[in-house]
């Protein structure tokens, strides 16, 4: 029985209740992780260093935490969900964005290489 090894992603949209425009509204994001466990470190991030240029973290301090709604987009081949969330943020400081969609950071390069390397 062949297993299949290939990375998994989901593409999250963090916003309010009544945003109805992914394009434009709220944050986007892409985890390997649980969308849980990837919103906590948003809100520690926000907790322990605040930042007033940050517009993810403006819409905390502005709506509070318990008002933010975390959507899956969908789950997928992690380059896959890098393109997607390319098409929906394609420039920074879209919605509550602030770099434009599609790079993956270096941690999440070395986090998912590592995981590659025990199996």
């Amino acid at each position: 029985m062949q297993h299949n090894t290939e990375k998994v992603a989901a593409v999250y949209w963090l916003h309010l209740k009544d945003h109805t425009d992914v394009f434009t509204q709220g944050y986007v994001g892409v985890t390997t992780r649980l969308i849980d466990v990837r919103f906590k470190e948003h809100c520690s991030k926000f907790s322990s260093s605040y930042n007033p240029y940050n517009p993810l973290h403006l819409a905390f301090a502005q709506y509070g935490l318990d008002a933010i709604v975390r959507t899956r987009l969908c789950v997928c081949a992690v380059d896959k969900a890098y393109e997607i969330e390319k098409v929906l943020r394609p420039f920074e400081y879209m919605g509550w964005n602030t770099a434009e969609g599609g790079k993956m950071s270096k941690a999440a390069y070395n986090s998912i290489r590592f995981k590659s390397y025990l199996n």
